[in-house]
């Protein structure tokens, strides 16, 4: 296989993205195409996570046009659901801690606490019957906040509750960031190779991978914000660079674009991936798309 990295240095510009599909440029990589959706497969291997400063591991993105009528959702809805049974068929599912990054507070910052407030949680029922149903598996579900309103470190909350209940892996939900506009509520990452706290604002907080804590994690991301700075490069890109660099090194910290229809995005999207998360792994709920 071959991957194509970008020739431009986005670093450069102040330009951040959290897609591997912003980085990359398809060619011999394993893709498919339904209708007005898009699935691409990326396997990153060590040499060149270290090039282009990516985990190794496996991303899997699922680009779609839109959600707003019930036909493209439920379309969206049927292969997202494949994809993430087909990867969820590589770990044990007997006891599963899901994870909402973000702040509840900001809108583009929620989508992690909106999936959570909608994920089937399980455990407390056997904890008090002794078992479940047949189709259920153990589901625990925590969204803990951000470090500004808690005073203490994610990494060091979700430590504690991992600790405590010993699951068998980590499914993780967080907004991101891109580098396209038209990726924005459109894009849908899936990776095992974990989550860097922080890192969309430069401030690497540690991260959540099976490193940390002995344990596969899988993490589900949506581009819902991208950075003035990229904006900027795209309108100045056949100026100089250094010019380029000058105009948008102070704006990049202060100014950030997200949809105009943000909350109506959050929205679908939140309701699309908690229950696709809910009927992969409970496969006894009843199977309504929606």
């Amino acid at each position: 296989m071959v991957i194509v990295i970008r020739k431009v240095d986005l670093s450069f510009y102040n330009i951040r993205t959290d897609l591997i599909s912003d980085i990359v440029v398809d060619k011999n990589i394993v893709s498919y195409k339904n209708k007005n959706i898009k699935v691409s497969r990326y396997f990153i291997d060590y040499k060149l996570s270290k090039k282009l400063k990516k985990e190794k591991g496996e991303y899997l993105t699922i680009y779609f046009e839109d959600i707003s009528d019930i036909t493209s959702y439920n379309n969206l809805f049927s292969i997202f659901k494949k994809e993430f049974k087909n990867m969820l068929k590589e770990y044990n599912l007997d006891n599963i801690l899901i994870i909402g990054l973000g702040n509840i507070k900001s809108t583009p910052d929620s989508l992690g606490p909106r999936v959570i407030d909608l994920i089937k949680s399980t455990r407390h029922i056997k904890e008090l019957m002794g078992s479940l149903e047949k189709g259920f598996k153990t589901v625990s579900k925590i969204s803990p906040g951000v470090m500004g309103e808690t005073g203490i470190e994610t990494i060091d909350i979700i430590r504690g509750v991992v600790d405590n209940i010993k699951p068998s892996l980590l499914i993780v939900i967080d907004a991101l960031a891109s580098s396209n506009v038209d990726r924005l509520c459109k894009t849908i990452q899936i990776t095992n190779t974990g989550v860097s706290l922080g890192s969309g604002v430069k401030n690497n907080r540690g991260r959540i991978d099976y490193d940390t804590y002995k344990i596969p994690v899988l993490a589900i991301g949506v581009p819902t914000v991208l950075y003035a700075s990229t904006i900027i490069y795209d309108a100045l890109s056949f100026y100089d660079k250094k010019l380029i660099k000058d105009i948008t090194k102070n704006i990049d910290e202060n100014l950030i674009v997200t949809p105009k229809d943000i909350d109506f995005d959050i929205n679908n999207l939140s309701k699309l991936i908690s229950d696709i998360i809910n009927l992969s792994i409970h496969v006894g709920l009843n199977d309504k798309k929606v």
